[in-house]
């Protein structure tokens, strides 16, 4: 998308320029499509700016609990890593703002809970909690993953008949019980989890 502003924010530093180096900037450099197509010798690739030759750029920034080092950016998506570890009342509504005039306005929430206690446990349990699902061809049960014993020998199975499953045949559904609620409302399909 011309022009889209992508804003990556960590918690420290040190994690926004691991990401920034170790990921973002060897995906560009190695990817032939990316280099070829949006990448100009002289624009800013930097450690905390990369930009890009359609006028869209990403900012990488951090803010473990002072959202000050972002106020005046503008963004239009804002990817939130390691967000177990933010403190979230006092970053993310400042953060947000980037996006105030964004015809997009994309968040993203990553991260890895340390316990049930921490901020997200939190979002999760607030979100619609999309699982992808596949129905079974062999027993028609609409099925998600969320264990090895998924996993067979040529792709992923059916743990209740051993059928194969396409994840390219699956769709998103909402876990949250106020979404699951509503389903059953309009009588959509069961699913069931391994």
């Amino acid at each position: 998308i011309p022009h889209f502003k992508t804003l990556y924010l960590a918690p420290t530093q040190k994690q926004a320029s691991s990401f920034s180096n170790s990921r973002l900037r060897k995906t560009i450099l190695h990817s032939p499509h990316i280099k070829a197509n949006f990448v100009e010798p002289l624009a800013p690739m930097g450690v905390w700016l990369k930009s890009f030759s359609n006028g869209s750029e990403v900012n990488i920034s951090y803010a473990y609990d002072d959202p000050d080092r972002v106020r005046g950016f503008s963004s239009d998506r804002i990817g939130y890593d390691e967000v177990q570890d933010i403190v979230l009342d006092t970053v993310v509504p400042v953060v947000n703002e980037t996006m105030a005039n964004s015809e997009y306005g994309f968040v993203t929430y990553s991260g890895t809970p340390k316990s049930t206690e921490n901020p997200i446990e939190w979002l999760w349990k607030e979100s619609t909690q999309n699982v992808w699902i596949m129905k079974c061809r062999r027993c028609n049960k609409w099925v998600y993953c969320e264990s090895n014993a998924c996993i067979g020998k040529r792709g992923l199975i059916c743990i209740s008949c051993g059928g194969a499953l396409d994840p390219r045949a699956g769709r998103w559904h909402a876990l949250n019980e106020r979404t699951d609620e509503e389903a059953a409302e309009k009588g959509t399909y069961q699913i069931q989890g391994y």
